[in-house]
């Protein structure tokens, strides 16, 4: 089409290598289907516009690291413009690092806090703004968190705190369900009339599921242990 061919490449750290491994946060929650789905059906049943967006290069801005000893790494052999014996410190949890999906987790939900967001008990990844008014018990927005993906929707005091955050990190696109877009490996569709949600996983089953031929002789007599070739699969 004319248009140039578009390349992207990352420094990536030999994360295994890191000595530190043992002693740091490694582990970082993702939302589970029932978190979705309720976060859907909330949507739906309030009337608000389900917006999914993604933050750019989320772990390079983290907030600086807390290690007591900073890691440092040699860079990538050709590295143009530098010295091959020079060395980089490292300010924060970066690719390739054990710990990186913590560590950004960790940042955002402090933010997420501070902009009056709750996490659920029951579903770490899913956060809803704090009530000042104990009698109100409608939820003013939601949010789900899939490390740098983000599923939010809620009232216009919601809204106006999304733009906080949006404004101490640097977004990608954000786009709208009443379009279509994906979140978490889930195409998610929203009728811009009555609000209602359309999840759809066709084009995982289309491009990840297959079938197996069983040959009719496998059957409970003489079914024995066998792996299926390759070419059994259709």
């Amino acid at each position: 089409d004319g248009e140039p061919d578009l390349t992207k490449s990352r420094w990536c750290l030999i994360g295994f290598e890191d000595p530190d491994i043992f002693q740091i946060e490694c582990s970082s929650p993702t939302p589970s289907s029932r978190a979705v789905n309720c976060a859907v059906q909330q949507a739906s049943s309030q009337k608000y516009e389900m917006k999914i967006g993604d933050v750019r290069t989320a772990f390079l801005q983290s907030r600086k690291t807390n290690r007591p000893i900073p890691l440092a790494a040699r860079l990538p052999p050709g590295t143009l413009g530098v010295d091959p014996r020079q060395i980089v410190v490292l300010e924060t949890e970066v690719y390739g690092l054990v710990s990186r999906p913590s560590w950004w987790r960790s940042t955002v939900t402090e933010e997420l806090q501070k902009l009056g967001y709750v996490k659920n008990a029951c579903e770490p990844c899913a956060f809803s703004p704090f009530h000042q008014d104990p009698d109100k018990l409608e939820s003013e927005g939601t949010i789900i968190l899939e490390i740098d993906d983000l599923l939010e929707f809620g009232s216009e005091a919601h809204q106006e705190r999304m733009a906080s955050l949006r404004s101490w990190f640097q977004f990608g696109k954000l786009k709208s369900c009443f379009q279509g877009a994906t979140f978490a490996g889930r195409p998610i569709s929203q009728d811009p009339k009555d609000f209602s949600c359309t999840i759809s996983m066709k084009e995982y089953v289309d491009s990840k599921l297959c079938d197996v031929r069983i040959p009719k002789t496998e059957n409970c007599k003489n079914a024995t242990c066998r792996n299926f070739a390759v070419e059994s699969v259709l």
